[in-house]
């Protein structure tokens, strides 16, 4: 007679305490919503990449949200730390040398509201190109008008990867500059 074939044997799952579940979700999901997003975050997918049910995970945060708002209270404490010099992750604290911001590396997004007269784009990239900023895209809009029926334009531009300083440097000189009138807009682009 054929004996029964014996069921596999589960996995007896790791012990955590409920401090160290808690902060396994918490870093399960940050690191979720850095790669997809916060409108594709979903609980079964955080408890299947905690290796635990999904009772498990509501047993600890009831709902989405009250694990978001972990994640961003975490966030929130790890900035905190770090603006004073020092960072705690996980209960233990180290001191943290941060980057001075002149040092930074980025591209840009510039708008500026110009003169529209011939030479104004020339000048505004000279003194982009003389502080070694390339410039990756340029639009210009015309037919705005700056007050007093003064013809104006607005410059868009984005750069390639630039120094903060310099950056910073060009603004201050281009704010000088007679035929602009206005910087709307600075923003650096991660990508």
């Amino acid at each position: 007679m054929p004996q029964p074939k014996a069921k596999p044997r589960r996995e007896k799952a790791e012990r955590w305490s409920p401090q160290e579940r808690r902060r396994q979700l918490i870093s399960v999901a940050s690191r979720l919503i850095a790669e997809r997003g916060m409108e594709s975050l979903r609980t079964r997918d955080i408890a299947a990449a905690a290796k635990i049910n999904i009772a498990t995970l509501h047993y600890h945060f009831p709902t989405k949200e009250a694990l978001v708002q972990a994640v961003i209270a975490d966030l929130i404490a790890l900035g905190t730390s770090v603006g004073r010099g020092s960072l705690q992750v996980h209960g233990r604290q180290s001191s943290v040398a941060l980057r001075p911001m002149h040092r930074l590396e980025s591209r840009y997004f510039l708008r500026l509201l110009t003169l529209d007269r011939p030479g104004v784009m020339a000048s505004v990239a000279t003194v982009l190109g003389d502080r070694g900023i390339s410039l990756a895209s340029v639009v210009q809009k015309e037919s705005v008008v700056l007050g007093d029926d003064v013809p104006g334009a607005e410059i868009v531009l984005t750069t390639h990867a630039a120094n903060e300083a310099a950056v910073q440097e060009a603004i201050s000189v281009l704010a000088q500059m007679p035929v602009v009138r206005t910087i709307g807009a600075l923003y650096r682009v991660f990508e």
